[in-house]
C-alpha cells in the first residue's frame, strides 16, 4: 500500500473525529494568522521576518507542500478528500484555506515587491505548486473552487510578478 492510500484508507476508516483534518485545519489556521500579521507590518515599509516568523512560515511551506503531495499523481480519492470529507460530521475545505492563504499573500503587488528575497516567497511558491497541483485534475470539484474564486481572477496580474521576481 502506498502512502497516498494509507492516508486515504486512515482517514476514510479510521480517522471517525477528523482529527488529522482538524489538525491540518489549525496548522493552516495559525499559518493564514501569521501571513495576516505580515501584510500589516509591510503595509508602509519593508520589515525583515523575525526568527520566530522565519520559523512560522516555514513549517507552513511543509504544510502545504504535504497537501500537494497527497494529490500528486491524479491521485482523485485525496483531490476530493481535501477539499470535502463526507464521512465526517463536518467538511474541512483545506483547497480553499490554501487558496485563501495564497490571496493574503498576493493582497497588492506594492505588497509582492516587499517580499522580493524575503523568506514568505518560498510560502507564496508553494501555494502556487499546491494550486496548480489541484487544478491538474481529475478532481473537477477543485477546479471549479479555484477558478471559481474571487482571488483567481482577482491576483492573476499580480501572481505574473512573482515569475518574474523568482
Amino acid at each position: 500500500m502506498d502512502v497516498q492510500q494509507a492516508v486515504y484508507t486512515y482517514v476514510v476508516d479510521e480517522d471517525k473525529d477528523a482529527r488529522f483534518f482538524k489538525h491540518l485545519r489549525i496548522r493552516l489556521t495559525a499559518a493564514t494568522q501569521a501571513v495576516k500579521e505580515r501584510s500589516e507590518q509591510l503595509t508602509d515599509r519593508f520589515v525583515p521576518l523575525t526568527k520566530e516568523q522565519v520559523s512560522g512560515y516555514e513549517k507552513a511551506s511543509k504544510l502545504v507542500t504535504l497537501l500537494q503531495t497527497m494529490m500528486e499523481g491524479h491521485n482523485l480519492n485525496l483531490q476530493d478528500l481535501e477539499r470535502c470529507q463526507p464521512m465526517h460530521a463536518a467538511d474541512i475545505n483545506l483547497v480553499k484555506m490554501v487558496l485563501h492563504l495564497l490571496d493574503l499573500q498576493c493582497g497588492s503587488t506594492v505588497l509582492l515587491r516587499r517580499l522580493a528575497g524575503d523568506a514568505s516567497v518560498q510560502l507564496l511558491l508553494v501555494c502556487l505548486n499546491f494550486v496548480v497541483e489541484a487544478c491538474q485534475g481529475p478532481c473537477e470539484g477543485n477546479q471549479l473552487l479555484v477558478v471559481g474564486t474571487k482571488a483567481a481572477v482577482r491576483r492573476r496580474p499580480r501572481l505574473s510578478f512573482v515569475t518574474h521576481v523568482t
